[in-house]
């Protein structure tokens, strides 16, 4: 059964439900179903994109993505699949080669290196703030969300800043087209990414620059340079997942501040409770809804066996609203006492490499936009629709201000 199958307050029959997570309808009322599926049917299945499991509880989906053992992420992470040439590197890969890809990009990812990075974020974020600030209207995601996370990580990878749009492109159309079956068009936009990154590295091993693109270029393993195809495969993972997540994780919270009265005005006031707002919407609305796993070899999850080759989607959504871990999972409250670690990262070996980034470019966003335009509201009577599949967040966000 999917999401447009099923009435309001209709009741799911768990025994012959078909989960699907690219289903518009499903993604408008995810969290309420995930809330009884948790309860009722913990490991979830579902036909499309070549059939998978959904995990749901806090405790399996962490189990499950810490153990390489039993669910190995080299065989692919989204479900469906991107059609991307090469996996993306270090997540597609597993021990003990995982570990000198990391490395590699560690350095550029750690709080200090992070933070340092701040006068660029701010510039990135207050031009494009200007850019719309005397007109008193916008869409905060095309406008704001969608270009300021794409224009850094084309900095910190060493392109030229005006490419954003196209690889935004591209990796939109990837999402869009995956989603739909269309394998021919999901192949022409990876194919357009792959010549880009196979271009950009290749360059920098005679070309070398002061860039992330040349520490990639540049890796070893063991002494020796790493093979070509995990080169590209670094640089599309920097790419791919550094900034389509960033984009919803700026949308979700702006969002989560708007619609809450005095929430945006206590932003700009105190930095600590703009802090734990991010927190809690990553928790809350957390912008990967989750990875894939192949399952390894034949194992029991909440009484479901899983065969070897299943695909299982680990949700950390799902695992972020669990009530086992999280007091009253489905109230939006940075003010809350008890804040348990959330898996909007992931979780394990394989955890987000950019998620101080990713709170730095949230952090920046909200402060500059709320301080610059007093009097930010969301534009009466416009309905927010969320994005379905695995990266979640508003489709649009129109606002209204008094412009000066």
């Amino acid at each position: 059964m999917t999401g447009e199958e099923r009435r309001p307050g209709e009741a799911v029959d768990w025994a012959s439900h078909d989960f699907d997570h690219t289903d518009p309808d499903t993604a408008q009322n995810l969290y309420g179903m995930l809330a009884e599926a948790r309860e009722q049917c913990p490991v979830m299945r579902g036909s499309s994109h070549g059939g998978f499991w959904a995990l749901t509880r806090y405790a399996d989906v962490v189990e499950a993505a810490n153990d390489h053992t039993r669910f190995t992420t080299t065989q692919g992470v989204t479900i469906p699949s991107l059609g991307l040439p090469t996996g993306s590197v270090p997540l597609t890969v597993e021990p003990p080669d995982h570990k000198h890809y990391r490395r590699a990009l560690q350095p550029y990812f750690t709080l200090p290196a992070v933070n340092k990075l701040e006068p660029m974020v701010s510039q990135v974020v207050v031009e494009h703030v200007e850019a719309f600030a005397g007109r008193g209207h916008a869409d905060l995601i095309e406008e704001y969300a969608q270009p300021i996370p794409c224009v850094v990580i084309a900095l910190l990878l060493g392109l030229d800043r005006g490419i954003w749009p196209v690889f935004s492109e591209w990796v939109h159309g990837m999402h869009v087209t995956a989603q739909a079956g269309d394998l021919a068009g999901r192949d022409v936009y990876s194919a357009k990414l792959a010549d880009l990154l196979i271009t950009e590295v290749d360059r920098r091993v005679t070309d070398p620059r002061d860039d992330l693109l040349t520490t990639i270029a540049q890796t070893q393993v063991n002494g020796e340079p790493a093979p070509a195809a995990m080169r590209y495969g670094m640089a599309q993972q920097i790419l791919v997942a550094g900034h389509d997540t960033t984009v919803n994780g700026i949308g979700n919270l702006l969002r989560h501040l708007l619609e809450r009265p005095g929430f945006a005005e206590r932003a700009t006031r105190e930095p600590d409770f703009l802090d734990r707002a991010i927190e809690e919407s990553l928790r809350f609305e957390s912008p990967a809804l989750g990875l894939a796993r192949t399952v390894v070899t034949e194992t029991t999850v909440a009484g479901t066996t899983l065969c070897p080759g299943d695909k299982v989607l680990v949700m950390y959504g799902s695992a972020n609203h669990d009530p086992r871990r999280f007091p009253d999972p489905e109230s939006y409250d940075p003010d809350r006492e008890d804040h348990p670690g959330h898996v909007a990262f992931g979780y394990g070996r394989h955890r987000c490499i950019g998620e101080y980034l990713a709170r730095l470019e949230m952090r920046i966003a909200a402060r500059e936009l709320l301080t610059r335009l007093p009097g930010l509201r969301l534009a009466a009577g416009a309905p927010i629709e969320m994005r379905q599949a695995l990266v979640r967040g508003p489709r649009s966000l129109p606002v209204v201000w008094p412009a000066g």
